[in-house]
């Protein structure tokens, strides 16, 4: 498989991973959006002045455009792995869990 088969194959999983993980959120309650629980992580992780520097830049929708930059990195990473995926499996299942227990962290501190 070329890699940009493999690269959209696996843009297309994690667009499909991220909207029925959202759909679940949704669905029941107190179930935690992984996208807002990596983007409230990133937050906590800011240094001093990090968030005033983000508000400054992007005023009220800085929330949005934090929720937007983490999907597509989530997405872009799919990606990356999907490519991955057809010269090294065993590397992209790797990325696969390590991107899996960042969400799993992110969601249960």
């Amino acid at each position: 498989m070329k890699k940009s088969r493999g690269a959209a194959a696996g843009l297309a999983a994690a667009a499909a991973a991220l909207g029925a993980e959202e759909l679940v959120a949704g669905l029941l309650p107190g179930a935690p959006s992984l996208i807002v629980s990596i983007g409230t992580l990133i937050i906590d992780l800011q240094p001093p002045g990090g968030k005033e520097l983000v508000v400054a830049l992007f005023g009220e929708a800085d929330k949005l455009a934090l929720i937007v930059a983490v999907a597509a990195v989530a997405l872009l990473i799919g990606a990356a792995l999907g490519a991955i995926a057809t010269r090294n499996k065993s590397l992209a299942d790797a990325g696969f869990l390590g991107f899996g227990a960042l969400a799993l962290f992110a969601a249960l501190r």
